[in-house]
Parts: C-alpha cells; sequence; structure tokens
C-alpha cells in the first residue's frame, strides 16, 4: 500500500548517501545514514551506543539558529533549509544546510535531511580571492599605464624645450602632477 510505498522511497533515498538523513528528538541523533556520519565525522558504533548529541556537535553561534528551527517544527511540522556547522570530533568544523520534518510529537521525532557545504564554501573562497587578484591586477594595471603616460608627457615636453628654464619648467610642472602638489620649484646649486 501507500505506506509500503512511502517507507520504499524513505529507505532509497537513506541509503543513497548523497545527502546525510537522520531521525532525532530534542538532543540526540537516534539514527543515521553513512552520509552523516561521514559529514560529522562519527562512527556508527557512537551512532548506534545512544549517545550522539546533534546538540553537543552544534557550536554555540548556531544554537538559536537550531532553536529557531525546533519552535518551527514543533509549531508547523517541518523547518525550511537553513544553515548551520557541526563540529567534528577532531575539533574542524562542517557548514551543512539543515531540513527537518517532524514524524511525531510525543516522543518527538524528527526526519532531517542534511547537506555538506564544504565545497560550495571553498568554491565561493576562491570566486572571492580571484576577485581581489582581479581588482589588485586591474589597480596595477592602471597605476603602470598611468606612469607610461606621464612618462611619454614628460619626454614630449622635454623634447619640445629650448632652453634650461624650460627643461626647469617641465620637470617642475611633471613633478606636481607626480605628487599631486599645489606647487614647486626647481632651485639650482652654484659649485
Amino acid at each position: 500500500g501507500p505506506i509500503a510505498e512511502d517507507e520504499r522511497r524513505y529507505r532509497v533515498l537513506v541509503d543513497a548517501n548523497v545527502v546525510g538523513v537522520t531521525v532525532s528528538d530534542h538532543e540526540r541523533v537516534l539514527e543515521a545514514n553513512d552520509a552523516w556520519l561521514r559529514i560529522t565525522g562519527h562512527t556508527r558504533a557512537e551512532q548506534e551506543s545512544g549517545q550522539l548529541s546533534w546538540r553537543a556537535m552544534t557550536p554555540p553561534e548556531w544554537v538559536s539558529a537550531d532553536d529557531h528551527a525546533m519552535e518551527q517544527l514543533a509549531t508547523e511540522g517541518w523547518v525550511e533549509p537553513y544553515e548551520k556547522e557541526y563540529t567534528r570530533p577532531d575539533g574542524t568544523r562542517v557548514p551543512v544546510l539543515i531540513s527537518g520534518v517532524r514524524l511525531d510529537s510525543d516522543p518527538l521525532r524528527v526526519v532531517a535531511i542534511i547537506i555538506d557545504l564544504t565545497d560550495r564554501r571553498a568554491a565561493e573562497r576562491e570566486r572571492e580571492q580571484l576577485l581581489v587578484r582581479e581588482r589588485e591586477a586591474r589597480r596595477e594595471a592602471e597605476l603602470a599605464a598611468d606612469r607610461t603616460a606621464r612618462l611619454q608627457r614628460a619626454t614630449a615636453a622635454l623634447s619640445a624645450a629650448t632652453s634650461e628654464a624650460e627643461v626647469g619648467d617641465v620637470v617642475v610642472c611633471q613633478a606636481i602632477e607626480a605628487f599631486s602638489a599645489d606647487a614647486g620649484a626647481l632651485a639650482f646649486r652654484e659649485s
């Protein structure tokens, strides 16, 4: 019947191990597929011992997001996907996207789907670094073009100068422009 078909679909999702799937209560992970164990760095033995607490794996700054999700599960029976992190046993953190549906209220049973965002975050960081490097390269190119243009103007002005005074004017004008100064002067030292 329909219930058997729903169970089969659920088993296919769990066993595919493409995404993490858990059944949990307010505190503990009661069931988990291999994908979730891989994401969080835990073992099947730890999970089967009943001691894995999804709350204990959650860094403090994500607790309020989890609390909000639990409220939404209690009132609406489902929670829209939200991002959080788990802390693995080795201390590293894994960013995840998580969503859930309430199976039962008393006792509470929630089925959650968890997607590892590590690769997506790495790609975002790489994109940001590329943009920064691109901006720096463009700025360097603009500075180089500016220096080249300034040098060409100075060369043209010097080649047109016919006296020491005109050469002095060119040097002072170019220095004022290069340093964005308001004024400048050139002094000759007699030896």
